[in-house]
């Protein structure tokens, strides 16, 4: 029998030596695509557990719920629930792993959750949120999808139409997850550097006593 491969650390550090501080475009002309070749840092995984108090759309006094989550180009939804306004969701069918990558971190900008009602030809929008990447944990505690520490958060539905009145929040937990090929992640350090990416004044400015080119934060490769 084939020895199993050995399991490979990701060092951050690494991989910024070989990334730019501010990416510009791509050849591909999608902005949203990944350096030829990248691999991602970390997962980011969402996973939608319930609503509560949502708009009731239809006649029968309900609405049928489903939540569809986007980060930058990736977009995925949960199944559709049936004559609720507070649905709750298998997590086997709503939890969904968003690549995260260096290159892209400047454009990450928010995980962007929008409830609508589905119609037998239509849909209803019923409210959204949008988590940016500084609330992604609470205090910029990074956790583990798993950590008994990571937990449930609620937020309230808003309104980006003026003919919908949102009402009701959604329910949700944000973690990360290390790619298959990783191990030994330092999740707080990942957050840090994804975060101070995303301002270009900090980019620009290395810490004192380091090189600008270098960063401790991510996983070594081995």
């Amino acid at each position: 029998m084939a020895p199993a491969p050995k399991k490979k650390a990701l060092k951050i550090g690494r991989a910024l030596k070989r990334l730019p501080a501010r990416v510009g475009g791509r050849g591909n002309g999608n902005a949203f695509s990944p350096l030829p070749g990248e691999h991602p840092v970390v997962f980011l995984r969402v996973q939608v557990l319930s609503c509560t108090n949502l708009l009731a759309k239809d006649r029968n006094g309900y609405s049928d719920p489903f939540v569809v989550v986007s980060l930058l180009a990736n977009r995925q939804q949960t199944p559709v629930a049936k004559r609720t306004v507070n649905p709750a969701f298998n997590p086997k069918d709503a939890t969904f792993d968003f690549p995260i990558y260096l290159s892209l971190a400047d454009k990450l900008g928010v995980v962007e959750l929008v409830v609508w009602d589905k119609d037998v030809l239509k849909k209803d929008y019923l409210g959204e949120v949008s988590i940016p990447l500084e609330d992604w944990f609470r205090d910029g505690n990074a956790f583990p999808f798993d950590d008994v520490n990571n937990k449930m958060i609620s937020r309230n539905l808003v309104s980006t139409r003026n003919s919908t009145h949102a009402t009701g929040s959604i329910q949700l937990k944000l973690g990360f997850v290390a790619p298959s090929n990783t191990t030994s992640m330092d999740y707080g350090d990942i957050y840090s550097e994804l975060v101070k990416r995303t301002r270009p004044s900090l980019v620009s400015a290395p810490p004192v006593g380091s090189s600008p080119l270098t960063c401790p934060c991510v996983p070594r490769l081995v």
